[in-house]
């Protein structure tokens, strides 16, 4: 091998390299990928990750690749509400001004209640989200901001917990 071998290998690695990083800021070869993979936005170039039409792609596919994207487009409603509706999840990695939207947080919901976790406050404390946040999944009740629940009164507190349960079958003896 020698320091001629090592000199050689080295740059068959930094070649390696720059044909990878490139076939990663083509835009066609991106979309082809995240199409098929979304999370695979990870290893675009951080230009395409920025781009509106790559990260939206990405999103369809997998809400979650919303992680991947440019801060400004975690930030952008359409694109936020693409991913949150793939993936309630995806809530959790939208910019704190669409954490705080009703329109986003409704949307979140009816794909995954338990994202109330991942809400904001107003979020949390709007009765029509919150109820959509329960028959989507009872549990949910749980994030929900107290004042909430308050108003909803014992018996609706009650109807909203048992809303998300199958009916009780009764077997007779």
């Amino acid at each position: 091998h020698g320091p001629v071998g090592a000199l050689r290998e080295e740059t068959r690695h930094k070649m390696d390299c720059d044909v990878v990083e490139q076939m990663w800021a083509d835009q066609d070869v991106v979309l082809k990928r995240v199409r098929k993979a979304g999370l695979l936005l990870a290893h675009a170039s951080t230009y395409l990750r920025g781009s509106r039409e790559v990260v939206l792609e990405a999103v369809r596919q997998n809400g979650l690749a919303l992680m991947h994207a440019s801060a400004e487009l975690r930030a952008d409603l359409e694109v936020v509400l693409e991913a949150v509706r793939q993936n309630g999840v995806a809530l959790r990695h939208a910019g704190v001004g669409m954490r705080g939207s009703t329109e986003v947080g409704k949307a979140a919901v009816q794909q995954n209640g338990l994202v109330l976790l991942h809400a904001s406050d107003e979020v949390c404390s709007d009765r029509e989200v919150v109820l959509r946040a329960v028959r989507q999944n009872g549990l949910a009740l749980q994030h929900a901001l107290g004042e909430v629940v308050q108003s909803m009164g014992e018996v609706g507190f009650q109807r909203a917990v048992f809303a998300f349960l199958p009916p009780a079958r009764v077997s007779m003896p």
